[in-house]
């Protein structure tokens, strides 16, 4: 079901509520398809990836919490 929006809907709720209580999100993308999804909801990139021994990249990714 990628790409009809659920992870959308999942975490905006979670985000609105960081926004409201003033507090930071962070997460870690596990693809650069997630990771764009998180960039257009306000998080970015650290800086530098985790790397698992025979894993994925991670994208480790922080958003400030946003005001209205």
């Amino acid at each position: 079901h990628q790409g009809r929006g659920l992870g959308r809907a999942l975490i905006e709720p979670v985000l609105e509520r960081c926004d409201r209580e003033g507090l930071p999100a962070y997460l870690e993308a596990s693809s650069e398809r997630s990771r764009r999804l998180y960039e257009r909801l306000g998080f970015t990139f650290t800086g530098t990836t985790v790397d698992l021994p025979d894993g994925p990249h991670m994208w480790p990714m922080w958003r400030e919490p946003r005001t209205a």
